[in-house]
């Protein structure tokens, strides 16, 4: 009697995760992105890169910029949809002196201070899209500087 409810119990375990298993590994029809991003003709040499869905449809993803170039493979990648591009990548400038020596302040040390190399309409007010869909998915971005 005990090894029949074994022997059930058994298939029971063997038909769920056969079940689970036979799943939809990508539920929201994500596709593998990728591209280049260059800044005044130059690769960009390090950045970063986000898809945000335009109206409801779709998921939010990134990547890392590096030498140029980003990829985001099929299980982080985009579903169907169009999206609004945002590009940021950090650099520093050395601040200029600008009062007598031993004044305080970070610009008067003469410090390094980080700035966005990327203008604005490429980041915090992108108004710049991209559409995902069955086609191609690479996606190419010529930025140039202020």
């Amino acid at each position: 009697m005990w090894l029949c409810a074994r022997f059930m119990y058994s298939l029971v375990v063997i038909a769920t995760v056969i079940l689970v298993g036979c799943g939809p590994g990508n539920p929201l029809g994500r596709k593998a992105v990728s591209g280049t991003v260059t800044l005044d003709g130059k690769p960009l040499p390090n950045g970063t890169i986000m898809f945000e869905p335009q109206g409801s449809e779709g998921a939010m993803a990134g990547a890392a910029v590096v030498a140029g170039a980003f990829s985001i493979g099929t299980q982080r990648g985009l579903p169907t949809g169009t999206y609004i591009v945002r590009i940021s990548a950090g650099g520093s400038e050395r601040a200029v002196p600008s009062g007598p020596p031993g004044s305080s302040g970070i610009a008067r040390r003469g410090n390094d201070y980080p700035v966005e190399l990327i203008p604005i309409e490429w980041n915090a007010r992108s108004r710049h899209t991209v559409t995902v869909g069955d086609g191609a998915r690479e996606f190419n971005f010529d930025i140039k500087s202020r």
